[in-house]
């Protein structure tokens, strides 16, 4: 379809730390260059006979290339008398990379009639006459370069006809431009690895839509994908991959742009996926949420706590772990326990989420994105359906394993079928995408529960305007999720935080 010379940019930067660690941005994407130089067009001269086009790769250069290919299809959409018509055109690739197509138009439309020319001819609706739309053009895509004419390329154009002397033509040359993004995702990542995975499944979800759907037979999965996907201007962006093991991987983005024509690359690094509800899933962070006293931050791994010998240092303050229920602010007395957030009385008695919120995930995370409620906390329904209600799993969780010398809860990912760990190798099941909650033990006040064994979470649900609120506990042999049926805690207590992302 014309030469495109796609030249390799710096990395989309789709790339995490457990989902967490986004201090990567999206940068500047590469122009697909322009397309043919021109279309003339006879309407009555027969196709030649066929051949197959496809997309390649020049990897000395670093560029995808495409061509036009004697015998591909454009469509033709015009309207004569109120009826729409639709012919099918084929192509005659030229040396001067420009292409002429050639149909026998129907309906004996006027000079000058309007036409959108589009290509392939296979992205139009033979009953609309319309172009699909990108949901339907792109849900079955190969993840490959092979046959990806009819996958990864839309292109349009608009001009007029010239009817003379019974033959038709264009009144001059257009160019057909690309209405999507192609973005080549070079490899897939575990958290905290160099090693690459395999992936049989592959799906990407753009502001709610799923535009891709990859699947993979047992023993064909592939490390790197192409995927076409639509213009985006600042959209929310998921990806979920599964493994050959059923263990899934998710990673989501907030704020992408995809500008149709241009080129993206990238390297995902994803964390286990969560169900937390019904079609609902999360990941988490890369740790326990922290205050300096100038800034929020993940621990920067998941075994991370602070030691406090015990007691708050009252001339420091901080850093500190374990907060007051809901509070975001901390003044300066508040690292004593003594501030907290009564309940939200729009959302159920939870915990208040977005640009007046009281979530912790509404701050800006200096490792985590740095921007504002790209995070949130679990609701307690959300921690008794992650423990106990998820199925497909052949382990929900394990308590009292130690990591580092630090004992905790581990939670196994969506579709995680392996053993359950038992304290050795935890790289291994980090990199399967299992979570570790340390056990960080409780404040009161000034005075700290020794961290030995006790882990306590809170969740984003509390019982009205009462000064209590839901959490999740466990020690060494234990775990309990405190709800409206079995119990709260007193919102001045400092419990850890574990924040999570949406997928």
């Amino acid at each position: 379809m014309k030469t495109i010379k796609l030249f390799m940019m710096a990395a989309l930067a789709v790339m995490t730390a457990a989902c967490s660690s986004d201090d990567n941005d999206i940068t500047t994407p590469t122009p697909q260059p322009a397309k043919p130089e021109g279309i003339p067009f006879s309407a009555t001269i027969e196709s030649e006979s066929a051949t197959t086009r496809a997309l390649s790769e020049d990897t000395e250069n670093n560029t995808i290339k495409a061509a036009w290919e004697t015998g591909e299809k454009v469509a033709l959409i015009y309207t004569v008398n109120d009826t729409k018509q639709l012919v099918v055109a084929e192509v005659t690739a030229n040396t001067d990379h420009s292409a002429t197509i050639k149909a026998t138009l129907t309906g004996s439309p006027a000079d000058g009639t309007p036409v959108k020319i589009v290509y392939p001819a296979s992205a139009v609706d033979e009953n609309t006459k319309e172009v699909n739309d990108f949901q339907t053009l792109l849900s079955e895509q190969s993840g490959e370069l092979t046959n990806i004419s009819d996958k990864y390329d839309l292109r349009e154009a608009t001009g007029n006809l010239k009817i003379e002397n019974g033959t038709a033509s264009l009144q001059k040359s257009v160019r057909l431009n690309s209405e999507l993004a192609i973005l080549y995702i070079q490899a897939i990542k575990p958290y905290n690895s160099s090693t690459t995975f395999e992936f049989n499944s592959l799906t990407i979800t753009i502001d709610g839509t799923k535009y891709v759907n990859i699947e993979k037979s047992s023993g064909s999965a592939q490390n790197s994908f192409y995927v076409a996907l639509p213009p985006v201007s600042n959209g929310k962006v998921i990806f979920l991959a599964t493994d050959d093991s059923g263990n899934t991987y998710g990673y989501s983005k907030s704020g992408v742009t995809f500008e149709a024509g241009k080129y993206y690359q990238s390297t995902l690094k994803m964390m286990g996926a969560f169900s937390v509800g019904a079609d609902k899933r999360v990941c988490f962070s890369q740790g326990n949420l922290q205050y300096n006293g100038s800034k929020w931050q993940f621990a920067e791994n998941q075994w991370g706590i602070l030691d406090y010998d015990n007691t708050y240092n009252t001339s420091s303050k901080y850093p500190i772990d374990l907060f007051t229920w809901g509070n975001t602010t901390l003044g300066d007395k508040d690292y004593m326990g003594t501030g907290y957030d009564a309940y939200s009385s729009t959302l159920s008695n939870t915990i208040a989420q977005g640009t007046t919120g009281s979530d912790w995930g509404y701050n800006a995370i200096s490792n985590g994105g740095n921007k504002n409620s790209l995070w949130r906390t679990l609701t307690i329904s959300e921690w008794q359906y992650l423990l106990t209600e998820r199925t497909g799993v052949s382990h929900s969780y394990t308590v009292g394993q130690s990591i580092n010398g630090i004992k905790g809860l581990v939670i196994y990912p969506d579709g995680y079928k392996g053993n359950a760990y038992s304290g050795s190798d935890w790289d291994t099941f980090e990199h399967n995408g299992c979570v570790f909650l340390p056990a960080g033990g409780y404040r009161n006040v000034q005075s700290v529960t020794s961290h030995s064994s006790s882990g306590y979470y809170w969740s984003a649900s509390c019982s009205g305007s009462s000064g209590t609120a839901y959490f999740l506990e466990f020690d060494s042999s234990s775990l309990n999720i405190h709800t409206t049926w079995t119990g709260d805690a007193n919102k001045q207590l400092g419990y850890s935080v574990r924040l999570v992302r949406d997928l």
